[in-house]
């Protein structure tokens, strides 16, 4: 297996943060895809399509339903509901809290495995995913 090892963290932090439009400060390895940069659906495709481009790697063994919700489902919107950061004004906090109840009603899948930037940094230098 050859190992890619001019890849570095600051490849993967400088590609999310132009990707997302974010301050690369921001980004730690252990940055969540999902969560963190808040990506799910079609632009979670959409991010992972222009990494395997940018950085050579095959995503044929990445099934994309185990890591991110489908595009305009309930599942994404319980997701995001979920990774929002929760208001310190009490009305937003129990509105969230109600469309989170609500959106789970519809919900088949509430839980996803989570990819962070370290493992993106990991299939680069691999030039493919490997499921966990």
């Amino acid at each position: 297996m050859n190992i890619n090892e001019t890849i570095n963290f600051d490849h993967i932090a400088d590609f999310a943060a132009k990707e997302r439009a974010i301050s690369k400060s921001k980004l730690s390895p252990g940055t969540r895809v999902g969560e963190g940069l808040q990506i799910v659906g079609d632009d979670a495709e959409e991010f992972l399509q222009s990494f395997a481009e940018k950085f050579n790697v095959n995503f044929s063994a990445f099934e994309f339903h185990q890591y991110f919700p489908g595009e305009a489902t309930a599942e994404m919107h319980h997701y995001l509901l979920n990774t929002k950061k929760t208001s310190f004004n009490p009305i937003f906090r129990l509105i969230n809290q109600a469309e989170r109840s609500f959106w789970r009603i519809f919900s088949k899948d509430t839980s996803f495995k989570t990819i962070t930037l370290q493992d993106l940094e990991n299939a680069a230098k691999l030039g493919k995913w490997l499921n966990n």
